[in-house]
């Protein structure tokens, strides 16, 4: 795959000029004009949810650093810039790719349910009503054990090679000496107003008001507490004086559900990630409990159908893209964490698997994508287009193996989460995606130590008999997929990630596939217009709008851009250039050299 990178060039400045004027006249978005969207790069690059985070990431790379040095300063540094969408409060999951020894690694440090919590008959759901006290969505009732500050320890103190408190010098220089609040920021601290605690007040609303775009933030109880870990290691934050304060305030003394210890017991996870394939590219997803798996499915669904033979405006190209997704993600359910179960990660990831779920693609909406069976008889519609452009023909179905699933009924991460990517001058890689859940998580600020805590509970199934029933120590399922891909030299092509809750892997793979199968450059693959598979479309034609609804999708136009659609991080390489994007939809950036 080749593309005339002149014109790319030649044009980043008149794109940036482009993204800006559109920001300027989008509600609820950022209008700084002198974001840097897109970049190429030789040496190294950071595309993050806000400048000065790309900036820590980059930082770390010029002093000598290397990718994974890079993606932690990233991460903890977006916790401060951005806290509404991530921090030390929430959780993540890590992809590596290491060239020396062609190693891909998945550290997971998923939130994990506190001790104390009730036996799913006994939780409350339904309380919704803030005079009512607080419940499983926000409040002290609504955290569990936070993992990222333990997930990026862990990743540098094996993959790194800086000092904690190297990494950490440009997330406490932000929180010390204060940011300028930018008009995200701003407009999502109005809207936590309702269950704040007053630690939240204290930082978000001084005064008795809120911070205001323009405003300078201060941090100093974060400062702190960074600086507590830069003194005494990742310790200070799970068994010293940050962890009492914790586990008090979420104690059941005081409504929580927290027991002394369970930040000690907290450890990282590492292992493989969900491996597959699309094109001529290796790709390496998050593992269980995250849906990676099931974002390799769609992946590999796409992989029998010749897509770039669609225009990608073409409608009957979104009908057949949404129909993908429903049935990539129609096993949802049986994503678990594997201390609780095994997920079919084997069979997802198979291309037999793919190439007998591309047969239900059809002519119209399937009615159903509910299954009780992977082994479900296959069934194609005679669809002259779409056999047209159809890749190899599938296997014998009677190959596959059959699992028996479950149903849960949890509630979805929201668009507060946050993703960054990094590369290094070695070919190393990095993609991260990092939540607090919801926007700014609980709306608990920790008193003295500046954490904004995770409502991560939400996540979990009231149903006592799902696979994400609430259990003390169970990590619940979430839709993070960092990826990474890699080409036939086994040297890395693309990294990408997003957040949007449910949103995440669809907008993931029509990035992938706008980029690979279609040739755009990745400041155009980011900007499209994006759909997802419930029927959520950005500020579509009149004639695509009836085209889908005469094939029975539900159309729901939204604006253009709308955040919920993903704030999509990446970076591809080709001849040795780095091409890098961050997605206009939100407060992000790109920094390189």
């Amino acid at each position: 795959m080749q593309r005339k990178h002149l014109r790319s060039l030649l044009k980043l400045a008149a794109f940036s000029l482009v993204l800006a004027l559109v920001l300027a006249g989008s509600s609820g978005l950022a209008a700084e004009d002198d974001i840097q969207r897109a970049m190429t790069a030789e040496e190294g690059l950071v595309a993050a949810g806000h400048p000065l985070a790309a900036e820590a990431g980059v930082r770390m790379l010029e002093n000598g650093g290397n990718v994974v040095d890079a993606a932690v300063a990233t991460g903890f540094a977006l916790g401060v810039v951005e806290p509404h969408g991530s921090g030390m409060g929430g959780e993540g999951q890590m992809v590596l790719h290491l060239a020396e020894e062609n190693k891909q690694i998945a550290i997971d440090f998923s939130g994990e349910a506190p001790s104390y919590v009730p036996d799913p008959e006994d939780w409350d759901t339904e309380t919704e009503d803030p005079g009512e006290g607080e419940h499983w969505r926000r409040g002290n009732t609504a955290s569990y054990v936070p993992g990222t500050p333990a997930g990026l320890a862990y990743a540098l103190e094996h993959y790194g090679t800086m000092e904690l408190a190297e990494v950490l010098e440009p997330a406490i220089e932000y929180a010390e000496e204060g940011f300028e609040v930018y008009d995200t920021l701003a407009s999502e601290i109005e809207s936590a107003m309702t269950y704040m605690n007053d630690g939240f007040a204290e930082v978000f609303y001084p005064d008795g008001e809120p911070l205001q775009s323009g405003d300078m933030i201060y941090q100093e109880d974060k400062a702190n507490t960074l600086k507590a870990i830069a003194d005494e290691g990742i310790e200070a934050f799970y068994e010293g004086e940050v962890a009492e304060k914790i586990e008090d305030y979420y104690s059941p003394e005081n409504g929580g559900f927290f027991a002394e210890g369970d930040l000690a017991s907290y450890e990282p996870v590492e292992s493989e990630p969900s491996q597959g394939s699309y094109r001529d590219y290796q790709v390496f997803t998050s593992a269980p409990p995250k849906v990676g798996p099931l974002l390799i499915t769609q992946l590999q669904i796409m992989d029998q159908f010749n897509i770039s033979n669609f225009d990608v405006d073409d409608p009957l190209y979104m009908h057949l893209m949404m129909e993908i997704h429903n049935l990539g993600l129609e096993h949802y359910d049986w994503i678990i964490d594997p201390a609780y179960g095994d997920s079919p990660v084997e069979l997802f990831t198979d291309s037999s698997f793919a190439q007998e779920m591309s047969f239900k693609v059809g002519e119209q909406k399937r009615e159903d994508y509910v299954t009780d069976q992977l082994d479900n008889p296959i069934y194609y519609l005679d669809w002259d287009k779409v056999n047209e452009v159809r890749g190899e023909e599938v296997v014998d179905s009677s190959t596959l193996q059959t699992v028996e699933g479950n149903s849960d009924l949890e509630v979805s991460e929201k668009e507060s989460t946050t993703h960054h990517v990094a590369i290094d001058s070695e070919g190393n890689a990095a993609s991260v995606t990092q939540t607090v859940s919801w926007i700014f998580g609980a709306q608990v600020v920790v008193p003295g130590t500046g954490i904004n805590m995770n409502n991560g509970i939400g996540l979990f199934s009231d149903d006592p008999f799902a696979s994400t029933r609430i259990d003390p120590g169970k990590r619940p399922r979430s839709n993070l997929s960092p990826t990474i891909l890699l080409d036939e030299n086994d040297e890395v092509f693309m990294a990408i990630g997003t957040p949007a809750g449910g949103n995440i892997s669809t907008s993931t793979a029509q990035t992938i596939a706008k980029i690979i199968d279609h040739e755009m450059e990745i400041e155009e693959a980011i900007e499209h217009r994006r759909f997802n598979r419930f029927g959520n479309m950005e500020d579509p034609s009149d004639e695509v709008v009836e085209f889908l609804e005469d094939r029975g999708h539900s159309i729901n136009v939204i604006d253009y851009p709308d955040r919920s659609m993903g704030s999509i991080q990446a970076f591809y390489v080709e001849d040795g250039i780095i091409f890098g994007g961050a997605d206009f939809r939100r407060t992000n950036a790109v920094d390189g050299f």
